[in-house]
């Protein structure tokens, strides 16, 4: 069963730039992944302190393997988090209604 995550993100005022060179740096990183369906990266064009991420994964394992690879600790765990002000984090599974 794919595993689908949403992502918004409050980045603290200043911080936009620092973040977004670490999202540039993750997500070609993050799209070389064996386990990655598909990611979009998205910023509000009204706030630039926002960001949206919509990411597929084929499954829990793939989702959790993710996590744990150099450049998701790099990129979001040390540079991007500490930068945010607000995190919105939804988990959603593939669903076929009969």
């Amino acid at each position: 069963m794919a595993i689908a995550i949403s992502s918004r993100w409050q980045v603290t005022d200043g911080e936009q730039e620092a973040v977004a060179a670490a999202v540039a740096e993750l997500i070609p990183q993050t799209r070389a992944e064996p386990g990655l369906v598909l990611l979009h990266a998205h910023r509000d064009p009204e706030d630039s302190r926002v960001f949206y991420f919509y990411e597929q994964y084929v499954d829990e394992e793939a989702l959790a393997a993710h996590a744990e690879t150099r450049h998701f600790k790099r990129y979001v765990r040390d540079i991007c988090l500490p930068r945010l002000e607000g995190r919105e984090r939804h988990t959603y599974v593939t669903w076929e209604p009969s």
